[in-house]
């Protein structure tokens, strides 16, 4: 793996939820720069309905 593929990487994988706070494997990091938070798949689209 190149350090590219290690920059790509980074958007997306394993890790904890900061709203769940559990280790999952759809983590993203989401928000603005300003505003920043990891995500599972399940809490982002929660995050969207409210």
């Amino acid at each position: 793996m190149t350090d590219a593929d290690d920059a790509l990487d980074l958007g997306s994988g394993w890790g904890a939820c900061e709203n769940c706070g559990e280790d999952k494997p759809d983590i993203l990091r989401v928000g603005t720069l300003s505003d920043r938070r990891i995500l599972c798949k399940e809490c982002r689209c929660e995050d969207r309905r409210q």
